[in-house]
């Protein structure tokens, strides 16, 4: 008795939604990023902000009016 092989095949028809979400996905990320940078100078995201942070982001707000921007 011989066993027939039997090749997978990946149908295409799912391929190009899949690929049109993960490319609208890259977008979306590359999209919030450049928002982020925008949005605070052009300086990266703040993250594991503490309390002495949050107490110099209300200092810089006070003396400059903006918590991102230290200008004086």
């Amino acid at each position: 008795m011989s066993v027939a092989r039997q090749r997978w095949v990946v149908p295409l028809e799912p391929l190009f939604p899949l690929i049109v979400i993960g490319g609208l996905g890259l977008l979306m990320r590359w999209g919030v990023k450049t928002y982020q940078s925008y949005e605070n100078y052009g300086k990266p995201k703040r993250w594991s902000v503490d309390r002495w942070d949050r107490r110099m982001m209300e200092r810089d707000s006070r003396m400059t009016g903006n918590v991102n921007f230290q200008q004086v």
